[in-house]
């Protein structure tokens, strides 16, 4: 599952989100949306308690996970590279490092 969320750089406040996986997408999309509808904050979704069943899920939701992400890069607790900074990053000695699965 991949989520993108667009927030207001200025407040945090969920703008946007898009998904694309398989199971539990709908599930995920539905608390975006409500997320959006009620003014929520990226750090409003680290807070978030969502039901799971612990043989097949972690207690953290893939939805809690896109809010502490998006949390750390609107406090600047995680620098963030964009796909026209790669070619300037690797001539200056930088180690791009891809974590996807």
């Amino acid at each position: 599952m991949s989520i993108k969320v667009l927030f207001s750089p200025n407040d945090g406040r969920v703008l946007g989100a898009q998904i694309v996986g398989g199971d539990g997408v709908d599930k995920r999309i539905d608390v975006f949306a409500t997320a959006i509808t009620a003014g929520m904050t990226v750090d409003d979704l680290t807070h978030l308690e969502l039901g799971y069943v612990p043989q097949y899920g972690s207690a953290k939701d893939a939805v809690n996970m896109a809010g502490y992400v998006a949390s750390n890069i609107l406090h600047g607790d995680s620098p963030v590279a964009h796909w026209q900074e790669l070619e300037e990053l690797k001539r200056t000695g930088g180690l791009i490092l891809d974590v996807r699965t």
